[in-house]
């Protein structure tokens, strides 16, 4: 970074974030600010940050961070929305339900510190990643111009961590509990229709086992791509074969849509079940019994697209952050399912997952996955 005169005269942006003091006591705050490990930033009534410490540097790749051009907390950590308005950071749609800016206002508003959680979806050079964090904003007064304090804590991992844990057990004995029940009340007498739901249920288990063991291994960049020839009507037919017995689909129907395109094309299997499994989920947790949800696929010039339709509309608020790694309208410690959709289709596929919802024609969940070449599999 150029050194720059940042305004108010306060001090002179030097290439690590850090400050020569233009008053005595500012050098102080800098050697207490800098020798944190956390992400410190301090900002003005604007919101401008007029200062970040060492760690803040490196935590989210801000080395070329310019100060003096007007650098707003969203750009400091670069959140995928900060530069999708003309006027920045905090006046996006999706700024409406920013933990960030709630816990700044709060601060200002009480004059005390505020703590708090917030996820941010940051752009690094590709993909998009989703951070936890945890925030404190503390009032700050330097030769009685009032700042706020934010000490910033990545706490991805562990948050990372819990949901895994508390998703898959939570999964697993519902499941778990599910197949028990099919066996003691059948034991007596048994069918092969019955055996084979049982046979199911089984299955069902060990897909959830290796879904979560998946999910950590995509987050950790240790999942491996097995590419072969996916036909588009048969991986559609197991998924809904899947999801049929499943707790969520209880009282509703899932159908594939007449006009499903069966095609033939080259990517991971295994990743797109997983993927529209997730999909599909999300659409019958939605739906109230009785209703319809539906599956189809679209054959683009370069891609597939599978989607899934519910006839539910999500709040404005759940579509702000449906793609956040913690958000979710089912409680606290879930929301790996839309989040796990997005790294799978775009870290590992390469394709991308979007949606829409609307009061006149429902959600739609879309999944595009680029038609891979025969030599992938050679």
């Amino acid at each position: 970074m150029n050194s720059s005169i940042v305004d108010r005269g306060l001090r002179t942006a030097t290439k690590s974030g850090s400050i020569r003091t233009t008053y005595p006591g500012m050098q102080a705050v800098q050697q207490v600010l800098d020798a944190l490990q956390c992400m410190a930033l301090i900002i003005d009534q604007d919101n401008q940050v007029i200062f970040y410490n060492r760690s803040g540097s490196h935590m989210f790749g801000v080395e070329n961070l310019q100060l003096e051009h007007n650098l707003l907390p969203g750009d400091a950590l670069h959140c995928n929305y900060a530069g999708k308005a003309v006027t920045g950071c905090g006046t996006t749609f999706n700024c409406r339900w920013c933990d960030l800016i709630k816990i700044i206002t709060e601060c200002r508003k009480r004059n005390h510190i505020v703590m708090g959680e917030c996820r941010i979806m940051a752009h690094a050079d590709n993909p998009v990643l989703s951070y936890d964090l945890q925030v404190q904003a503390a009032p700050l007064y330097i030769q009685e111009a009032k700042y706020t304090l934010l000490s910033i804590t990545d706490i991805s991992h562990e948050k990372r961590r819990k949901n895994l844990e508390r998703i898959f057990f939570h999964d697993i004995i519902n499941i778990a509990g599910g197949l028990q029940g099919l066996v003691e009340l059948y034991a007596d007498e048994p069918d092969p229709e019955i055996l084979h739901n049982i046979n199911l249920v089984g299955h069902t288990i060990l897909e959830e086992i290796v879904a979560q063991r998946d999910l950590t291994a995509a987050e950790n960049g240790d999942l491996t791509i097995v590419n072969g020839l996916v036909n588009s009507i048969k991986i559609l037919h197991k998924v809904i074969n899947t999801m049929q017995h499943h707790t969520t689909a209880m009282g509703k129907t899932i159908t594939l849509d007449t006009g499903t395109a069966g095609v033939d094309f080259i990517s991971d299997a295994r990743l797109i079940k997983r993927v529209l499994t997730n999909m599909l989920k999300n659409a019958l947790e939605a739906s109230e019994t009785g209703e319809t949800v539906t599956l189809g696929c679209n054959d683009q010039a370069d891609a597939v697209m599978f989607w899934v339709h519910n006839p539910a509309v999500m709040p404005p608020d759940v579509q702000a952050q449906i793609f956040h790694r913690s958000f979710s309208t089912k409680g606290n410690d879930r929301g790996l399912g839309t989040y796990s959709m997005r790294l799978l289709a775009e870290r590992y596929l390469h394709g991308s997952v979007n949606f829409h919802s609307t009061a006149e024609q429902g959600t739609y969940f879309n999944i595009h996955v680029p038609k891979g070449k025969l030599e992938d599999i050679l």
